[in-house]
C-alpha cells in the first residue's frame, strides 16, 4: 500500500487473536517501515488534506527592495517607510524628521503589493 508521511494509518496483527485496531500517524520513514512488516494488516490510510490557511508574502521584489535601500542609505536610523500619492512619493520616517522623496523609479518597479499611506518598518519591507 501506497503509506506516505503524514498519512493517518489503521492496522492490526495477522497472527495475534486480538482484535485491537491500532492507529499510527506517520512521521517519519521508519514509521513507514515499521508499519509494512509483513506481520500487519493494514485497515485504512488516512491522507490529510491541507489548506493554506496563512501565508507570509514578501511586500517587495529583489529589485523594489534594493532600489529602497540605495535610498535609504542616505538617511541614518529610518525607521518606517510610507508611500504617499499613488506611490511616486516615499515619506522615511525618523525619530527627529521625515524625508520625503519623490521619486521617478523605473516602470518595472510597480510596488504591487505596498498600500498607500500604510506605514511600513524595515523589517516589514526586508530592508534591514
Amino acid at each position: 500500500m501506497d503509506i506516505q508521511v503524514g498519512d493517518r494509518v489503521y492496522w492490526k496483527y495477522i497472527d495475534k487473536k486480538e482484535n485491537f485496531i491500532h492507529i499510527n500517524i506517520v512521521t517519519s520513514i521508519s514509521d513507514k517501515d515499521c508499519i509494512n512488516q509483513g506481520d500487519k494488516i493494514i485497515l485504512k490510510i488516512e491522507r490529510p488534506k491541507y489548506e493554506v490557511v496563512e501565508e507570509k508574502k514578501e511586500l517587495l521584489t529583489e529589485e523594489e527592495r534594493k532600489f529602497l535601500k540605495d535610498i535609504c542609505k542616505y538617511y541614518k536610523d529610518i525607521s518606517q517607510v510610507s508611500f504617499k500619492v499613488d506611490i511616486n512619493v516615499i515619506v522615511l520616517h525618523d525619530k527627529n524628521f521625515y524625508a520625503i522623496c519623490s521619486i521617478d523609479y523605473p516602470d518595472s518597479m510597480k510596488f504591487d503589493n505596498i498600500k498607500k499611506d500604510n506605514d511600513y518598518t524595515l523589517e516589514e519591507l526586508g530592508l534591514e
